[in-house]
């Protein structure tokens, strides 16, 4: 997702930021430090995030000469945008970047510290969303799992358009003859839209197993229309070490 190089409600224009840092330098009870710049969005590429760094490092020289004082702009906030491969076929490859980055700012003179952003790369694994399955039906061929809950408690997989991993826990254990179906996990409310995963093979579902979607650490609750139609709000537990510390 592209937030940067075209018209967008966020930031600054480049052609603004020498107005920008007069402005920064003209106040009394401000000194500018750096700049800090965000241009893309779940980013799972490494090379086109080489990339974008290196375009990053080309300006900052001509970006640091806008100040009255140069020489105090030390930090460059690169943003995060790093994403998360939820399908877990290729995670991005934070080593490979790393050795990037400490040779391109090996090669540059007057090379600035750089701070990144990682959140969703770092909370997406801490975070799990657990479902009841309320009903079983059939429509048009496609065999649907209705579930407690919904894409109000867990927006992510719209949000994304992605089909999120699902973990089945069975309150009865499947049999060795048992077969696998595919499922389309739905919630409760009232539009088509509230889809939470497509096609998950599952074996001998019943009413009352569990549904577990992880890597919901990040842009999951925290960013879900969580009163919609005043359906109830999930109930959360934060655990450390195996145990229940809060709910």
């Amino acid at each position: 997702m592209a937030m940067a190089g075209t018209a967008t409600p966020f930031g600054i224009d480049e052609a603004d930021l020498a107005e920008a840092v007069r402005l920064v330098d003209s106040a009394t009870h401000l000194t500018l430090k750096g700049f800090h710049v965000h241009a893309m969005s779940h980013q799972m590429s490494v090379e086109r995030h080489e990339q974008l760094l290196d375009f990053y490092l080309q300006r900052w020289q001509a970006w640091k000469a806008l100040a009255r004082h140069p020489e105090h702009l030390t930090h460059f906030n690169v943003g995060g945008g790093i994403g998360v491969d939820y399908l877990n076929s290729q995670q991005f490859d934070w080593q490979r970047l790393c050795r990037h980055l400490e040779k391109r700012l090996g090669e540059q003179p007057d090379a600035p510290i750089l701070r990144f952003e990682p959140g969703r790369f770092i909370s997406a694994y801490c975070g799990y969303y657990v479902i009841e399955v309320l009903d079983q039906k059939t429509s048009h061929g496609e065999h649907f799992l209705v579930c407690r809950g919904g894409t109000h408690q867990f927006r992510l997989p719209v949000a994304q358009s992605h089909d999120h991993p699902v973990i089945h826990l069975p309150s009865v254990p499947p049999t060795a003859a048992s077969s696998e179906q595919a499922y389309t996990v739905v919630g409760q409310l009232c539009t088509p839209k509230d889809v939470l995963s497509r096609r998950q093979p599952f074996k001998d579902v019943n009413i009352g197993d569990l549904l577990v979607l992880p890597m919901a650490g990040a842009y999951g609750y925290n960013i879900s229309h969580a009163d919609f139609l005043c359906h109830p709000r999930p109930s959360q537990h934060f655990v450390h070490n195996g145990e229940r510390v809060s709910q």
